[in-house]
């Protein structure tokens, strides 16, 4: 069993259980630019792929600039993900973390990205669009209504069927694995299996994106 207010905090809001039967929802929040997102992405990505017989895994971009005129890290990077999103390519999410932590390409503002992903052999117009959409703006404020709604501070962060949120940070766990936010998370799911008689009831939340790369 995870322990409140040791290795997860409850939501203060949670969100309400979906009408339909599924899986425990959890989303990923995460910040492009974040290092420690970055080091995390691959173990999680393991995690899922591993857990989706039980789980409905949502990767959600952060915004935490709330200063009108500077929007120039959180925004834009929200938007290349749910632009990649659209494409459907799972690669390029992983290639977005690279390039900023690897290659050292800022992908800071719109034109910063646009040029990034001429370069990666895809459908350059096709992304454009997406990434000027009022699919993809819509999605930015579904994020942004997540956000504040589970009272998200920082990145990376957790939340487990819309009611628990952890992660390394309130583990303070950096890196080597994060073996105790994977196995918090684990308990996590299980507790919410459990706690609406197993896997057949579902539960999500009004503002979540759906399912990404």
């Amino acid at each position: 069993m995870a322990v409140e207010g040791r290795d997860h905090i409850r939501v203060s809001v949670p969100a309400a259980a979906g009408a339909v039967p599924g899986p425990v929802t959890v989303e990923a929040f995460f910040w492009y630019a974040d290092s420690h997102s970055f080091e995390l992405q691959p173990v999680l990505d393991a995690w899922r792929r591993g857990n989706t017989d039980r789980v409905a895994f949502r990767w959600v971009p952060a915004d935490f600039d709330r200063t009108a005129g500077s929007r120039q890290n959180f925004k834009p990077q929200q938007r290349l993900y749910f632009a990649l999103e659209a494409l459907g390519d799972p690669d390029l999410h992983e290639r977005a973390f690279t390039a900023i932590h690897r290659e050292r390409e800022y992908l800071n503002t719109d034109e910063a990205i646009l040029a990034w992903v001429s370069e990666q052999g895809v459908d350059t117009a096709a992304f454009a669009a997406a990434f000027a959409s009022t699919e993809v703006g819509s999605r930015t404020r579904d994020a942004d209504a997540a956000l504040r709604a589970y009272g998200i501070q920082g990145v990376p962060a957790l939340v487990v069927d819309g009611r628990f949120q952890t992660g390394p940070g309130m583990l303070r766990e950096t890196s080597a694995g994060f073996p105790a936010t994977l196995a918090v998370l684990d308990r996590l799911v299980a507790q919410a299996e459990a706690g609406r008689g197993g896997r057949s009831a579902g539960r999500t939340h009004p503002v979540g994106p759906r399912s990404g790369p």
